[in-house]
C-alpha cells in the first residue's frame, strides 16, 4: 500500500469516526431537550424503548461526567473498548511504515492509548482495595456491634507472644495513621493537579475542534486533543478514587483501635507466662548469642589482619600516602565492627533484662518500689537508645557515602592506577561493605530494644505513676540543653549552635552599653583636661563608641569562632538589599561619620539652613537633631547637612558682629551724636572691647542723618545687645537734645492762581439743607 493510498484511508477513518461522535452528541443532546416519547414525525413509541435511551444517554452522561462514581463493570467494560481500539491503532501503526509524518501522528496515539490502558488497570486495582476496604469494614462494625469478651475472641495462648502481637497491631495503627494522614495530603494535592490538567485539555480539545470545523486544522490533531482529554478525564477519575479510598481507609483507623484496645487492656491483666515459652525464649537467643560470639572472632581476625597489612605497608619505602590512608580507614572500619558486634552481644542480656521485668510487671509478683525503680531506670535506658540511634544512622549514612564514593574511584580506575592502590581500595570497599551489613542489623536491634522497652513502660504505668517532679525538671532541663546545644548549620567545620548565637547577642548587647558608657568617660575626662569645646567632645565621644563597638563585635565573633566569611551567604544577600533598599541609610550614616571627622557642623553650633537659624543638639547615625528659637526640635539628615549650603555662625569662635542704624534730624551736631554711640558701646557689658566698637556717618538720607553703629559680642549675648543699646540711645538723645529724625513731607502749592475753597456744612436733623455756596470763579467771573 502506497503512503498516499494510507494517508487517505487514515483520513477518511478520522472523519468517520468525527462524523460519528458527533452525530452520537447531537442525539444525546436531543433526547436530553426533548420528549423520548415522540420521534421526529410525532409518533409515540414504546416505553420500553424510551427507558433504555433514557437509560444509555444516562449512562452516556455519567462516561462523561468526571466526578462519577466508578464501578468495576463499567471500567472493565471501557478497557475491553480500549483494547479493540488499540488493537486497530496498532495495526494502522504497521500500515504507516511508509509514511513518516503519518507514523509519527498513530504513534502518538498508540502512546496516549497505552497510557490509558494504564490508568484503566490501576482504577480496577484502586476498586478493587476500596472493595476489600469495605468488606472489612463491615467486619469491623460486625465486631463491634456484637461486643463479645476479649476472653471469647482471643485464642487460647494467652501468652507473652500474644500480647506482643497486640502491641504491634496498636504501633501499626499508630503509625498508619500518621502515614494516611499524609497521604490524605499528597492524595488531595494529586487532584488538584489533574483537575487542572483535564481542563487544559479540554481547552484544547475544544480548540481544535473548533478549528477543524472552519476547516482551519487536520482531522487527525482532533484526533490526537480528544485521546489526550480522555486520558485525562481518566487520570482524573483515578485521583478522585484514589482520595476516596484513602479516606476510607483513614476512618477506618478508629473502629479498628476501639476493637483492639479492650483486647490488649484485658490480654494485659490476664496474660499467661509459661516455663515453656521463658524456655524457647533462652533456646532463641542463645543461639543468637552463638551466632554473634562467631561473627565477632571473625571481625576480631578481620582487625588483626588490617593492623598487620597497615603496619607492612607503612614500613614499606616509597609507599603513597594515600594506600597508607586507605589501609588505615580499612583497620578503622574493621575496629568499628569489632564494637558493634560487642553491643550486639552486650544487648542480647538487656533485652533478656527487659523481657525478665516485663514477666515480672505482668505477673505482679514485684514490690512497688522496685516498680519504681525499674521505670526510672527504662525511661533513662529510652533517652539513650534514642542518642545511640540518631548517632548511628549518621555514621551509616557517613559510611554508604564513603562506599559509593569508592565504588566511583574504582570505576574510573585508569591504566595508570597502582596494584597498591588498587588492592588498598577493593579492601577497604569490602570492610565498608562488611560493616554496613552489621550496622543495618545494630539498626534493627537498637528498634527491637526500643520497642520492648516501651512496651515495658507501658506496662508500668498501669502499676506506678510515672509522672515526678524531679523526672519534669530532669527532662525539662535535659530539653533545654539539647536546645541551647542544638547545631543550627556548620561553615567550614565549625559548629554555630544556638547557644552561640545567644552568648554573641548577649555580649554585643553589653558591648554596647559598655562601649556608650566609657565613650562618655573618656569624653568627659577629656573635656575637662583638654578644654574640648562641646562640639569637639561630642565628636569625638561618638567616634570612640564606635571604634569602641566594633572592636567588641570583632572579638565577641572571635570567640566564638565565628567570622564575617562565615555569613557570606548572608552578607551577599545583605549587601544587595543595601544597595537597592537602602541607600539612603548608608548615604546618612556615612555623611555622620563625615560630619564626626571634618566637624563642619557640631554640637552646640548655630546653624542657619533655609533661612532659619538652629541650634545643633545632637549628631545621631543617621540623622541630626537641631533645636529653632522657637524651641522646636526638628530631625534633619546628615546628608542634608553635607549637601546644602549652611551657615554656622559659630564654626570658628561664637563671637558675632551687630549693626544698629539709626537716623537724626538734619541741623543736629553730628560730632555729638558719634561721641554719644562711642560712649554707649563702650559702657555696655555684653560688648566686646576687641575688636574695638566703631561708630560710622553712614548716610545724608531723604529725612535723616544717618549714624551706624558697629560692634562684637557673644552669640549668647546678641540679643540683649541690641536691646540694651537701643534702650541707651534713646535715653541717652533725650537728655543730649537729639531729635531722631522721622519721616516727613513738604507739600508745595502752586500759587500762580487763586485757589478754589469749597465750604459744606452738614445738614441738621429734619432742618433745611444746608447752603451751597457759589464758587468763587462764580462770584468773579473776571478773575
Amino acid at each position: 500500500m502506497s503512503a498516499k493510498s494510507f494517508s487517505a484511508k487514515l483520513i477518511g477513518a478520522s472523519c468517520l469516526g468525527f462524523v460519528l461522535l458527533l452525530g452520537t452528541a447531537l442525539d444525546a443532546r436531543a433526547q436530553s431537550s426533548g420528549n423520548p416519547l415522540v420521534d421526529l414525525a410525532g409518533g409515540k413509541k414504546s416505553a420500553d424503548e424510551a427507558s433504555s435511551k433514557t437509560a444509555a444517554a444516562k449512562k452516556e452522561a455519567e462516561e462523561n461526567d468526571p466526578s462519577a462514581p466508578l464501578d468495576r463493570e463499567g471500567v472493565e467494560q471501557r478497557r475491553a473498548a480500549l483494547a479493540e481500539e488499540l488493537q486497530s491503532t496498532r495495526e494502522l501503526l504497521k500500515q504507516a511504515e511508509t509514511d513518516p509524518a503519518a507514523a509519527k501522528t498513530v504513534s502518538a496515539q498508540v502512546s496516549v492509548l497505552e497510557r490509558l490502558d494504564g490508568v484503566y488497570a490501576e482504577q480496577l486495582r484502586t476498586l478493587q482495595h476500596r472493595s476489600d476496604l469495605q468488606a472489612e469494614a463491615k467486619e469491623v462494625a460486625t465486631v463491634r456491634e456484637r461486643r463479645q469478651p476479649p476472653a471469647a475472641v482471643l485464642p487460647p495462648e494467652r501468652n507473652l507472644a500474644l500480647l506482643d502481637q497486640l502491641y504491634e497491631r496498636q504501633e501499626y495503627l499508630a503509625d498508619a495513621e500518621q502515614w494516611l494522614e499524609r497521604d490524605v495530603e499528597n492524595a488531595t494535592a494529586a487532584l488538584g493537579d489533574a483537575r487542572k490538567e483535564f481542563d487544559a485539555r479540554e481547552e484544547a480539545r475544544r480548540k481544535t475542534r473548533d478549528a477543524v470545523e472552519a476547516k482551519k486544522g487536520a482531522v487527525d490533531t482532533l484526533r490526537q486533543a480528544e485521546l489526550e482529554s480522555r486520558l485525562a478525564k481518566e487520570n482524573l477519575r483515578l485521583r478522585l478514587l484514589a482520595l476516596e479510598t484513602l479516606k476510607h481507609q483513614q476512618a477506618l483507623i478508629a473502629p479498628k483501635r476501639a476493637v483492639l484496645e479492650p483486647q490488649l487492656t484485658w490480654l494485659v491483666a490476664n496474660v499467661v507466662i509459661s516455663e515453656e515459652a521463658v524456655a524457647k525464649e533462652k533456646e532463641a537467643r542463645a543461639k543468637r548469642e552463638a551466632e554473634l560470639e562467631d561473627a565477632l572472632t571473625a571481625a576480631r581476625a578481620e582487625a588483626d589482619r588490617s593492623a598487620a597489612v597497615l603496619n607492612s605497608t607503612a614500613e614499606i619505602d616509597g609507599v603513597a600516602d594515600e594506600v597508607v590512608d586507605l589501609r588505615r580507614d580499612a583497620r578503622r572500619v574493621a575496629d568499628r565492627r569489632v564494637g558493634l558486634l560487642t553491643r550486639q552481644v552486650q544487648r542480647l542480656t538487656d533485652f533478656a533484662s527487659v523481657r525478665a521485668q516485663r514477666r515480672g510487671v505482668l505477673e505482679g509478683e514485684t514490690d512497688h518500689a522496685e516498680l519504681e525503680s525499674w521505670a526510672d531506670r527504662n525511661r533513662l535506658e529510652l533517652g539513650s537508645l534514642s542518642r545511640q540511634r540518631t548517632q548511628h544512622v549518621a555514621e551509616l549514612v557517613r559510611a554508604r557515602q564513603q562506599q559509593r564514593d569508592l565504588e566511583i574511584a574504582m570505576a574510573g580506575e585508569g591504566a595508570d592506577e597502582t596494584k597498591g592502590r588498587r588492592e588498598a581500595r577493593e579492601a577497604l570497599r569490602e570492610t565498608l561493605a562488611r560493616w554496613t551489613e552489621t550496622a543495618d542489623v545494630e539498626v534493627m536491634d537498637l528498634d527491637r530494644i526500643t520497642r520492648e522497652r516501651e512496651r515495658l513502660q507501658r506496662e508500668l504505668g498501669r502499676e506506678v505513676s510515672l509522672f515526678s517532679w524531679p523526672d519534669m525538671w530532669r527532662r525539662t532541663r535535659t530539653g533545654i540543653s539539647d536546645a541551647w546545644s542544638h547545631e543550627l548549620f556548620i561553615v567550614n567545620d565549625q559548629p554555630v549552635r544556638v547557644r552561640t548565637l545567644l552568648w554573641v547577642a548577649l555580649l554585643a548587647v553589653g558591648g554596647v552599653v559598655l562601649s556608650h558608657r566609657l565613650s562618655r568617660t573618656v569624653g568627659g575626662i577629656a573635656a575637662r583636661q583638654l578644654s574640648w569645646t562641646r562640639g569637639r567632645r561630642a565628636a569625638w565621644q561618638t567616634l570612640l563608641f564606635y571604634g569602641l563597638l566594633a572592636l567588641i563585635l570583632f572579638n565577641v565573633f572571635e570567640l566564638f569562632n565565628l567570622s564575617l566569611t562565615q555569613f557570606s551567604v548572608v552578607s551577599g544577600a545583605l549587601a544587595v538589599g543595601l544597595g537597592f533598599g537602602s541607600q539612603n541609610l548608608i548615604n546618612n550614616f556615612i555623611s555622620g561619620i563625615i560630619l564626626l571627622i571634618e566637624r563642619p557642623v557640631s554640637e552646640g553650633d548655630l546653624i542657619e539652613l533655609d533661612g532659619q537659624q538652629l541650634w545643633v543638639e545632637r549628631i545621631g547615625m543617621r540623622s541630626t537633631i537641631v533645636r529653632s528659637l522657637d524651641n522646636i526640635n526638628m530631625v534633619v539628615p546628615n546628608s542634608r547637612l553635607l549637601e546644602q549650603p549652611v551657615i554656622n555662625w559659630t564654626l570658628s569662635d561664637d563671637i558675632v558682629r551687630l549693626k544698629i542704624k539709626v537716623g537724626v534730624a538734619y541741623g543736629s551736631d553730628t560730632r555729638k551724636v558719634e561721641r554719644v554711640l562711642n560712649e554707649l558701646l563702650r559702657q555696655s557689658d555684653v560688648v566686646l572691647p576687641e575688636p574695638e566698637p566703631l561708630v560710622l556717618f553712614d548716610a545724608f538720607g531723604d529725612n535723616a542723618l544717618g549714624f551706624e553703629a558697629i560692634f562684637h559680642t557673644r552669640i549668647e549675648h546678641r540679643f540683649a545687645a541690641l536691646t540694651g543699646i537701643r534702650h541707651g540711645i534713646a535715653e541717652r538723645f533725650v537728655a543730649e537734645g537729639i531729635v531722631i529724625a522721622f519721616p516727613q513731607r513738604d507739600v508745595h502749592l502752586d500759587t500762580s492762581r487763586p485757589l478754589e475753597v469749597n465750604l459744606r456744612r452738614d445738614r441738621p436733623e429734619g432742618g433745611e439743607p444746608p447752603l451751597k455756596e457759589k464758587p468763587a470763579a462764580e462770584e468773579n467771573p473776571d478773575r
